[in-house]
């Protein structure tokens, strides 16, 4: 047996971009579609701002204010377990608004680097194909 079987580029299903460029057939060959890329960034930058939106609405709630005996009843004595638990329902709200800022914020970015990267790309093979086009007149 000659081993070809056993290799990364064997396993990879025949006649697919990834099986030749694997394989060797059109190395140093990069495909882009940047129809997809720019839909894919897209899909992140509308989830960045429903993401943003839910951490919005998340801070402006006040959680845990069913356990605030001082809200059902001014003259009532506090009651400690339900006002331990009303500030850990405020700071799991307060973390979770962070956190999900700090998604938001990463899904906004990964959505401008492939926006770029598609630009990129695209005026990249512009100018080549420009290039090529002057270079045979």
């Amino acid at each position: 047996m000659d081993g070809a079987g056993d290799s990364d580029a064997g396993r990879i299903a025949a006649g697919t971009d990834a099986g030749r460029i694997a394989a060797g057939t059109d190395a140093g060959r990069v495909a882009m579609d940047a129809e997809q890329v720019a839909a894919v960034a897209s899909f992140y930058r509308r989830s960045s701002l429903v993401v943003n939106a839910v951490a919005d609405d998340l801070a402006a709630r006040d959680f845990g204010r069913w356990a605030r005996s001082d809200l059902v009843d001014p003259s009532a004595e506090p009651d400690p377990v339900l006002s331990s638990l009303a500030s850990a329902y405020a700071e799991m709200s307060a973390t979770l608004s962070r956190r999900l800022r700090e998604q938001s914020r990463a899904a906004a970015a990964l959505a401008d680097r492939l926006r770029l990267s598609a630009e990129t790309v695209s005026a990249g093979d512009a100018d080549a194909a420009a290039g090529v086009a002057g270079e045979t007149r």
